[in-house]
């Protein structure tokens, strides 16, 4: 099969394919016309899906495959439903229960959860409007304000 090429420069395959467009062409695209290239600050799951048509979807790492199967007694989640954009930082929560209108972050190891505490810590205080859970696998809650990373604790 063939593959399709760019429908700028008819040289390179295409790269993104909302556009059909190959990796050149779209970044001189995004230079011309940056108005409609422009972060807004919250966009809904990886390929911009509405929460309301997202009903569920499957999980990636198995940690959180265990704990949805372990802590979920409804189907009323959606894995990696928004991310938030903030100063150069993205961050995605694992799973967003509907029923109870909360962000859940899984801890799958130790040493990922503290190189990622002050992200943590940061979109928690600049989103204070929005319940943020952080909770181990076996589903028992972890309490950020009581946790020093390591860099603080002498």
């Amino acid at each position: 099969m063939a593959r399709q090429l760019c429908i700028v420069c008819h040289e390179w395959p295409v790269l993104i394919q909302k556009r059909q467009l190959c990796g050149r062409c779209y970044q001189k695209e995004r230079k011309k016309t940056p108005e409609l290239f422009k972060p807004t600050g919250l966009f809904v799951g990886n390929r911009r899906a509405s929460v309301k048509k997202a009903i569920r979807k499957e999980t990636q790492y198995s940690c959180e495959l265990i704990f949805a199967r372990n802590f979920f007694n409804h189907k009323n989640y959606i894995y990696e439903a928004v991310t938030f954009h903030l100063d150069g930082i993205n961050y995605t929560p694992d799973f967003y229960d509907q029923e109870r209108n909360v962000f859940i972050e899984v801890a799958g190891t130790k040493q990922a959860f503290y190189a990622n505490l002050p992200v943590y810590r940061k979109i928690v205080t600049v989103f204070g409007s929005i319940i943020f859970e952080f909770r181990k696998t076996d589903g028992s809650l972890i309490d950020i304000e009581k946790l020093h990373p390591f860099s603080e604790q002498s």
